[in-house]
């Protein structure tokens, strides 16, 4: 339960950091004197997309932590199962 999120979180983190290198690679090789003349600024500028990225991927993904609640039950013994709470549930279906 408290495992999904966080890997949703990592797996889009990684997805849009290799959309970020891509274009950045792209700008490079395609741009090289013009953006790329002083390397301190582009270092500079990636930093900054790569903290904006990580940003935006948690805040677009903590949602959710609330999508499903623990409960215990008796049945069974005691151990831990997770139902759904009602952002997660889809009653338009």
């Amino acid at each position: 339960m408290f495992v999904w999120p966080p890997v949703t979180m990592l797996h889009t983190i990684t997805i849009w950091l290799t959309v970020l290198v891509t274009v950045d690679r792209y700008c490079a090789v395609c741009r090289a004197v013009e953006q790329y003349g002083s390397g301190s600024a582009a270092l500079g500028a990636t930093r900054r997309r790569v903290v904006a990225v990580v940003v935006l991927a948690v805040v677009y993904n903590s949602p959710r932590f609330f999508e499903h609640q623990a409960r215990s039950t008796a049945v069974g013994g005691d151990h831990r199962c997770e139902r759904p709470t009602e952002i997660y549930r889809d009653d338009a279906a």
